[in-house]
């Protein structure tokens, strides 16, 4: 490996072994962001989660004008997923090399891309840039992209726009302009008890449900229908993930609970599926208030993130990111909730989405060194010697 393949990879070795699964706390790896900045005189602003056991931190390398907004940041989640039940053939939180691989939880997704990043801090501090360069850290990205919404406002609110955001998820060093958006509804169906010999006397929430489910695969079927060219699954997709009722086969369910998410390749396809969601609730109460007072659907949306629409760039990004288009991809990421905002963004970063989350995930250690490569030609891009 080269001198910097080392640095890259001594870093990421670093970050793997901070635990920052999404159930815990993030802390101790935005510290450990800090400590790497404080030497390089670089300036860190921590923004803590509602609880504070989490926070965003924001790195940020002034131009030379000593403005500290606008320019181009450079975004990664600090959160990773659980490996509870996953058959890793060694501890996830401990780096290994072999393969040319880095092996480790949150290697592709996306300690990867931060190493990378953290590793251009030294160069960050001593350049002289025509426009601020920041670096991002999140917490959450995973529950939803909690940090996220809690940072994007602000950021949306400087004084100066920010010209671009580079979202480091795992692409294959591909760039991606375009990404569906996110939403998670949940049901709750209060049913009325009863034995099952007469089920007619109850009503059955399990029953309820089937109904419902049977809404979204006809809503699917629709949505198979409006095509959008440029994603790799051209069309907007339901998927009932979860469903639970019932306590026994001789009794008449009275709770059901059941989970959906729908990723869209357009925007309209988001309100056009909840209107026909909300319609089919509104009318099933009725009828049940009318024959059935004590039974009840309740529907929520739980979660929801914007997808990503592909944005007018500045001109010297293809040149500092000499990367492969990609098909617009069906993962969502925080970029949905910047663009969202009005700030340019785009997604490109080492590993792919296909190693992210499972047992024994892994990055490759040249697109490691491609990705850092990468950044250092966007740095450049921005120095004052660059005009």
């Amino acid at each position: 490996m080269s001198a910097a393949a080392d640095e890259v990879t001594a870093l990421l070795a670093e970050l793997i072994g901070i635990d920052t699964t999404s159930s815990g706390s993030n802390l101790e790896l935005i510290d450990f962001a800090r400590g790497l900045c404080d030497p390089l005189g670089l300036a860190t602003t921590v923004q803590p989660s509602p609880a504070g056991q989490k926070a965003n931190l924001i790195i940020t390398a002034p131009d030379v004008h000593g403005r500290r907004t606008g320019g181009a940041v450079l975004w990664g989640h600090t959160d990773t997923v659980p490996t509870t039940g996953q058959p890793w053939a060694s501890d996830p939180y401990e780096a290994r090399f072999a393969d040319g691989r880095v092996y480790g939880r949150g290697t592709a997704d996306m300690k990867g891309f931060l190493a990378c990043a953290l590793s251009l801090l030294p160069r960050l501090a001593t350049m002289r840039l025509r426009e601020p360069v920041r670096v991002v850290l999140s917490y959450d990205e995973e529950l939803w992209c909690r940090g996220a919404a809690q940072l994007v406002p602000v950021l949306a609110a400087e004084d100066r726009p920010i010209e671009l955001c580079l979202v480091g998820e795992p692409t294959g060093m591909r760039l991606v302009r375009a990404h569906k958006s996110g939403t998670v509804g949940r049901l709750r169906v209060s049913g009325i008890a009863g034995h099952s010999s007469d089920p007619d006397a109850g009503v059955n929430a399990i029953g309820v449900a089937s109904d419902f489910v049977q809404l979204l695969e006809r809503l699917a079927r629709e949505l198979r229908a409006e095509p959008e060219p440029g994603f790799a699954v051209p069309f907007s997709t339901i998927n009932v993930g979860t469903i639970a009722g019932g306590i026994a086969t001789n009794i008449v369910a009275a709770d059901c609970e059941l989970s959906w998410e729908l990723r869209t390749v357009r925007p309209e396809h988001v309100r056009q599926v909840l209107d026909a969601v909300e319609g089919h609730v509104a009318a099933v109460n009725a009828r049940l208030s009318e024959h059935h007072p004590g039974a009840r659907l309740a529907h929520e949306v739980s979660a929801h993130v914007p997808g990503l629409q592909p944005a007018a760039l500045p001109p010297w990004l293809e040149d500092a990111i000499d990367a492969e288009s990609s098909p617009h991809v069906a993962f969502g990421t925080e970029a949905g909730l910047l663009c969202a905002a009005g700030i340019p963004a785009v997604v490109c970063g080492p590993g792919n989405i296909s190693e992210a989350h499972i047992a024994d995930e892994y990055v490759e250690i040249s697109q490691l060194e491609e990705c850092r490569e990468s950044l250092i030609r966007l740095i450049d891009a921005l120095t004052d010697d660059a005009e």
